[in-house]
């Protein structure tokens, strides 16, 4: 920001080969996060003047990288891509994010990637018209415990609530929606996957809200 109250580009950050479709900053502001056309996500550090400099670029997915999150703690990466899969990159002691995990599932392109403020879940969403929930285990793998069905078209974005109790998804559809990730007396549906379709139904969990 200038003396005159307008923002003024400090940097071009170069190295992508194709259209950059995400950008997202670690929480301490020290590593942003980039994905691309060119099938991969570059992570570049703040150096002692302020400018970012690219320390590594992330290689695996065999397609579009459409979407980069970090988690709330800054040791994990998700990126979402068109191969139909988010990948998990986790943090060395060397500050170099490795592929720890594929999350496959998916029938289509994954358009969007999300942690959940405790860092414990993740959200995708997708072409194939769903999100998916993610739920971390004991060994800091992600495992898939639910797919949110209901958009009648293509889910491009998701997003958790800063108090992690909702989750919103925006479609193609023409609709956002809100999904409850909990249940009454605010008992955590998410960190109760082991419900049977019946136990949800006599709890009364209503599986979402249309966002008017």
């Amino acid at each position: 920001k200038d003396d005159s109250g307008q923002y003024v580009a400090i940097d071009t950050l170069q190295g992508h080969r194709r259209s950059v479709n995400s950008v997202a900053f670690s929480p301490d502001g020290n590593y942003l996060a980039t994905g691309s056309s060119d099938c991969s996500a570059r992570i570049w550090q703040k150096d002692d003047s302020g400018q970012y400099v690219a320390i590594d670029t992330l290689q695996g997915h065999r397609s579009s990288v459409n979407s980069v999150a970090f988690s709330p703690d800054g040791n994990y990466l998700a990126t979402g891509s068109d191969d139909k899969t988010a990948r998990i990159w986790q943090k060395n002691e060397l500050g170099k994010y490795v592929a720890i995990d594929t999350l496959e599932g998916h029938s289509s392109d994954v358009k969007s990637v999300a942690f959940s403020p405790d860092g414990n879940y993740l959200a995708s969403g997708s072409w194939d018209k769903t999100a998916r929930i993610w739920q971390k285990d004991t060994d800091g793998k992600y495992v898939a415990i639910d797919t949110l069905q209901g958009h009648s078209d293509w889910v491009r974005s998701v997003a958790f609530s800063l108090d992690g109790d909702y989750l919103a998804t925006g479609s193609s559809d023409k609709t956002a929606r809100i999904w409850p990730v909990t249940i009454d007396a605010k008992i955590d549906y998410y960190k109760k996957p082991e419900l049977s379709p019946a136990e949800k139904s006599e709890i009364g969990i209503s599986w979402w809200y249309k966002l008017w």
